[in-house]
């Protein structure tokens, strides 16, 4: 929700309309915004939209350690 300047919401509220649907589009790497909607209201501006995320389960998993090795070579 976007509250815009009282004395010129309109015009206010259609530079917010601009600025949010071209700079609104993702967060780099983990989410993507789709389906955008605005609704202007008289004194506030709405905005709905879906998220795709990319998200998977972090492995904490040990991988690629030194290996602790003590032996010999018995000839």
């Amino acid at each position: 929700m976007y509250f815009p300047d009282p004395d010129k919401p309109h015009a206010d509220m259609d530079t917010m309309i601009e600025q949010l649907a071209a700079n609104f589009t993702e967060l780099p790497g983990y989410a993507e915004f789709k389906d955008i909607e605005f609704d202007p209201e008289d004194t506030e501006l709405h905005m709905e939209f879906n998220i795709f995320m990319r998200a998977f389960p972090t492995d904490d998993t040990v991988k690629q350690q030194t290996m602790q090795y003590d032996g010999r070579i018995n000839s």
